[in-house]
């Protein structure tokens, strides 16, 4: 396993699931579940509350284990984030970035839209992937979390 990202509440791992022989995203959590029994309570619902939405910019949660080691598995999306492909190429014509930026603004909103919030949107968050063929931008599920309801 080989780490590709990290956030305020896990870490991200490839990893090769042997059984459905492909690669996937592993995200355990930073503070050791036993010991934060309210990290593992808020990890778990996390897993829940992702695994329910469904958007194709959005990555899908193939897996929860609830007992030692608590982790979930997610679909891997290979490419650069938006940070090195900003490094590689330089600026953006307006068009260019709106092109590369409006998946990433869907998803967001198909986010908001199920009830929660992304709390690490950033060009050098492995949070966003642009994968080298298709460009496709895909939200990991790291940073987010239930939004709050305000009261009325």
């Amino acid at each position: 396993m080989v780490t590709i990202g990290s956030g305020g509440m896990g870490l991200v791992l490839r990893a090769y699931d042997a059984l459905l022989e492909r690669e996937v995203a592993i995200k355990l959590p930073l503070m050791d579940p036993r010991t934060h029994p309210e990290v593992r309570r808020r990890f778990l619902r996390e897993a829940q509350a992702l695994a329910g939405l469904s958007h194709p910019a959005i990555v899908r949660v193939y897996d929860v284990r609830e007992i030692e080691p608590v982790y979930y598995t997610m679909e891997l999306v290979n490419g650069r984030t938006l940070q090195e492909l900003m490094v590689e190429r330089g600026r953006f014509e307006v068009s260019e970035a709106l092109r590369l930026l409006s998946p990433i603004a869907a998803a967001l909103s198909a986010c908001h839209g199920g009830g929660l919030v992304h709390r690490d949107v950033k060009p050098t968050a492995e949070a966003l992937r642009l994968p080298r063929r298709t460009l496709q931008d895909r939200l990991m599920r790291q940073g987010i979390r239930l939004r709050e309801r305000r009261p009325q």
